[in-house]
This record gives C-alpha cells, structure tokens and sequence, in this order.
C-alpha cells in the first residue's frame, strides 16, 4: 500500500483531533486502508467541513444544501494530490468565491464521521475534517451566484437558532466544541 501525503498528514494529526471514540475507531480503520480520497472510494472518503464562524457574535454561516436537504456549512470532498488546507482553500473558492490563505484557514480541530443517507449518490461515510475558520461577517463577501451552486439559501445565525435547523448531529457537537471554545477565550 502506497502511502500518500494526505495519509501522512492524517496519522500525524489523528491525536490532535477532537473526536468521539466510535469514531475514532472508524477513522483509525480507514488510516489503515489505502482508498482516502473519492477517486479511490466513492463510498467513503475524507471531507474537509468549514465551520465559518462570526468571531465576536458566535453565529456560524450554514445554507440548506441542495444535495441533503440539510442545513449544513460548507464542506466537499478532499481530491487526490490535495493536502487538508488546499481542500479548504479549494472548496471556499468553488462554493463562495473566497480567496482565503492557508493561514487563515489554520489546522483542523474536530473529526467526525457521518452515514450519508444518499439519495441516487454513492456516498455512503464521509470522514469529514472540520476547520473553524473566525471572521468578521460583515467583512466576508460572499459570491451569491456560486453559493446558490451548493445552497437553497444560507445565513448566520446563533447558536440558539442553528441548533433548531434540520441538520446532522455531526454539527451539533461541533456546535458545542465551538460554544466552549468561545467561553475559554
């Protein structure tokens, strides 16, 4: 088994990363295989997931994705030869239209792994990589024809509010990763 750079860059961030143990024991096992990415699993493959978050109000940016039907951030699928960051960076650029730089994206925090109720798609467990990513929203310029690619409609909203949206579990306990990060400063 070939051992890629994104296979490396995971082994070294798995103890770093925020995950329950069920998942933890997934991911692990996924580690183990060779097949990462979608190309070489379009069953079950890593995703990066961005939590964009208003650092001084707490909203966090989510749209009703077309796809799911759930409310969920922005996220895709990390492609062959990417590392995490470049999945980021791509993934902003092709659903947002922003530039962000891999400083601003930072290293990711939380692991979780989500069953995909797929409707006509081979997704099946997506092993998804979250990046928090603070901003000022009223900075942040978001390009409405390449949102409206991926999302119905979209918003910020409090955590109050996006606990009440239909979305995975998955976000709720990154939900409440980010709502103690925010009270630790």
């Amino acid at each position: 088994m070939t051992k890629t750079a994104l296979h490396r860059e995971l082994r070294e961030l798995a103890p770093k990363l925020e995950m329950i143990p069920a998942d933890r024991r997934m991911f692990e096992y996924k580690l183990g295989t060779s097949r990462l990415v979608r190309e070489d699993d379009a069953a079950s493959h890593i995703d990066v997931m961005m939590l964009i978050y208003d650092w001084e109000s707490g909203e966090v940016l989510m749209g009703d994705h077309r796809k799911s039907g759930l409310w969920l951030v922005n996220g895709g699928h990390v492609e062959k030869e990417e590392n995490l960051a470049e999945a980021v960076m791509r993934e902003l650029e092709e659903e947002m239209g922003w530039k962000i730089n891999q400083e601003k994206v930072g290293q990711p925090e939380f692991l979780t792994v989500c069953a995909i109720e797929a409707n006509g798609y081979d997704c099946r467990r997506h092993y998804d990589i979250w990046f928090l990513i603070p901003v000022e929203k009223g900075e942040l310029k978001i390009d409405e024809e390449k949102m409206r690619t991926e999302f119905k409609e979209w918003g910020w909203f409090d955590m109050g509010t996006a606990r009440k949206l239909k979305t995975s579990n998955n976000h709720f306990r990154v939900f409440d990763y980010l709502e103690k990060k925010l009270k630790e400063g």
